[in-house]
């Protein structure tokens, strides 16, 4: 390079301490595939007291003359064909230094100008901003109610923000052009060898298109600083470990796919599950006691979807004519917590054959080739079976207390299902497909486990089941309620313990345990859903917590209940990184402030180039991005692939 300029290389990211227009006038040409950033706001704001800082502007016009330096720049190095972001608002007029108040069509400038150096305008998106939330930071006049009916000629209107694309057209280079490819589902992906992270969905598309993005608080956009005010720091949502109910079972919030998984929502739909993310360390955090509700452990204010009791004229407390709505954790004491029953689905295995999988599930495991599925048969219980699942008998071992069983003449629907039900004892999951039968198909799934994991208490008239995976006992107490119109209590039996086992000493996982019966039902059962009591509220201490963001209906179900997701919005960087960018592809941002843009671009598998004048925020933005990426040396031009001209 001419000119030797302060900079931090690491694996996937280069950044440069540096005037902007010189450090761009160092890249390559073309070497760019997108570019993402928030410029200087004119003279709106200081950044810094250099002078080849572009918000050191006596006006406009002294600015947008500087600011074509660069435009002309961020032209050459872009790819033929690719897109650039440019995040803003319009500028507010104040009337003592301004003159007149109003705003100052920023937006528009920024347009005429990039045209002017080469750009097309290609689109926009209008960025919704809470109006209510700009009252409170700014304490604008215009915003508030008071001036309202004072005076309403003086009020205005809250500000949006805009994400201005722009593209760099050559139609002598078309051929030449890298095409940005994203894929409806995981099978074309893979046919084309593309990227799983590059699978977008029509809803997601058209959620993403629309020319108004809703779903992005103004916190997550570009430059925003990292650390939280207390403000944000409400509805954290639940602890590391709570189970989500997804099409593949219940899973840990910690391992759900985003924009592969679906959750099962209030309304008793299958919904894409659009965003997770770990939103906080040693929260606060309590335990929501309930019937059928083994596990609820969240962020106090988090909401869920209850009802009160209250006192009829009998003095019996009631929840018929209780209002079901959002309430959080820590008010839910007497209260009933809602759960919904997924809707039926054909099924193509037969009701035999769903017993059988009924007994694996409760004494079953597959052979590591995942070929051979074996269950095992107390002495006491092998007539039983022998009668129920003749035809799918195949070789037997008896070991002195139990008869291994291999089976044989599965279909091969069924034995895809028992591929997906989880490898060990403990990581048993029952899929959509198990919990959305009907009453016949789901009674056979349930009498199979029960009798092989449950028992008759006949003087209770109880069943009880037990087993060390709660994810399994969740989805068995989904097919329990189809089946017997019961809803079944699920709790934390004996704890994690060594013990011995015919005179060995073995390690014992957390057991858990399963209830139910016709004079065991403390929860209300309706049709399709049931209404669970809360015993109690407990104080956990403290936890690491996770959120997930769900589409259309903005709830999902944890633990046995249905709960609130919080808003999880997209940034919108990453969301324009995700749309514009193919993996590995780098990304440019000329005013990266504490590095939000590079930190996105390396967390999501592409590279990053990034320049900032202010040192401060520089070693800020180092900080960052090496939070994401392991230090690699190497130079500028290992990344982009060609030498400086």
């Amino acid at each position: 390079m001419s000119k030797t300029i302060p900079s931090e290389t690491g694996k996937n990211y280069f950044l440069m301490n540096g005037d902007c227009v010189e450090c761009t006038r160092q890249l390559p040409d073309e070497s760019i595939d997108f570019m993402v950033f928030s410029p200087p706001f004119a003279n709106l704001y200081i950044y810094s007291d250099d002078i080849r800082d572009m918000g050191n502007c006596k006006g406009m016009d002294e600015f947008f003359a500087q600011y074509g330096f660069l435009s002309d720049q961020l032209y050459r190095v872009l790819r033929t064909g690719r897109l650039m972001a440019v995040h803003c608002k319009q500028i507010v007029r104040y009337k003592g230094r301004d003159g007149v108040s109003g705003w100052t069509d920023f937006r528009g400038e920024l347009i005429r100008h990039y045209e002017q150096h080469g750009f097309t305008y290609h689109s926009e998106v209008v960025i919704w901003t809470d109006p209510v939330l700009e009252m409170q930071k700014t304490k604008t006049q215009r915003l508030l109610y008071c001036q309202l009916q004072r005076d309403a000629s003086h009020t205005g209107i809250g500000i949006p923000e805009y994400l201005l694309i722009f593209r760099k057209w050559d139609e002598t280079k078309e051929d030449q052009e890298i095409p940005i490819r994203h894929y409806k589902n995981e099978r074309e992906c893979k046919k084309d060898g593309g990227d799983e992270s590059q699978i977008m969905d029509l809803e997601t598309w058209q959620r993403y298109a629309s020319p108004v993005w809703f779903d992005i608080r103004r916190t997550d956009v570009l430059n925003a600083r990292i650390a939280r005010d207390d403000q944000d720091e409400k509805h954290l949502c639940f602890a590391e470990g709570t189970l989500v109910l997804t099409k593949r079972g219940y899973v840990p919030i910690e391992s759900v796919i985003p924009m592969v998984d679906e959750t099962l929502t209030h309304n008793g739909r299958w919904k894409k599950i659009v965003a997770k993310a770990k939103t906080g360390e040693n929260a606060d955090v309590v335990q929501t006691v309930a019937h059928g509700v083994p596990k609820l452990i969240s962020t106090p204010d988090h909401k869920l979807m209850a009802k009160k009791c209250v006192a009829g004229a009998d003095r019996k407390y009631s929840i018929e004519n209780a209002e079901a709505k959002w309430t959080e954790a820590k008010d839910c004491e007497r209260h009933f917590l809602l759960s919904v029953l997924p809707p039926v689905m054909d099924s193509e295995i037969p009701e035999d054959e769903w017993w059988v999988i009924g007994r694996w599930l409760a004494d079953g495991h597959v052979d590591a080739r995942e070929h051979q599925f074996i269950v095992s048969i107390g002495n006491g219980k092998l007539a039983e079976f022998e009668q129920k699942a003749r035809k799918f008998i195949g070789h037997k071992y008896n070991n002195g207390s139990a008869t291994q069983i291999g089976l044989v003449n599965l279909s091969e629907v069924a034995r895809n299902f028992l591929r997906r039900c989880g490898k060990g004892a403990e990581n048993k999951v029952i899929p959509v497909e198990g919990i959305s039968l009907n009453k016949e198909l789901s009674e056979a799934l349930l009498s199979g486990y029960m009798s092989g994991d449950g028992f008759f208490e006949k003087n209770g008239k109880r069943y009880y089941a037990t087993s060390v995976s709660r994810a399994l006992l969740l989805g068995l107490a989904i097919v329990a309620q189809r089946a017997r119109g019961m809803c079944p209590a699920v709790y934390a039996g004996r704890p994690e313990r060594e013990s011995m086992i015919e005179g060995r000493k073995v390690h014992c996982r957390q057991e858990w345990n399963l209830v139910f019966g016709s004079n065991y039902s403390y929860a209300r059962v309706e049709q399709f859903s049931a209404w669970k009591p809360v015993k109690t509220i407990e104080n956990k201490g403290k936890a690491n917590v996770w959120s997930i963001e769900v589409e259309d209906d903005h709830s999902y179900t944890a633990e046995g209940c249905v709960v609130k997701n919080c808003p999880l919005q997209l940034p919108v960087i990453e969301r324009a990184i995700r749309l514009w960018t193919n993996p590995g592809e780098t990304v440019l941002t000329p005013f990266m402030g504490i590095g939000s843009e590079a930190y996105m671009a390396v967390k999501m598998g592409r590279k990053a180039v990034g320049i900032e004048l202010k040192e401060s925020y520089y070693r800020q933005a180092v900080a960052n991005v090496k939070s994401v990426a392991e230090n690699n040396q190497g130079t500028l031009f290992d990344m982009i692939g060609e030498e400086p001209q």
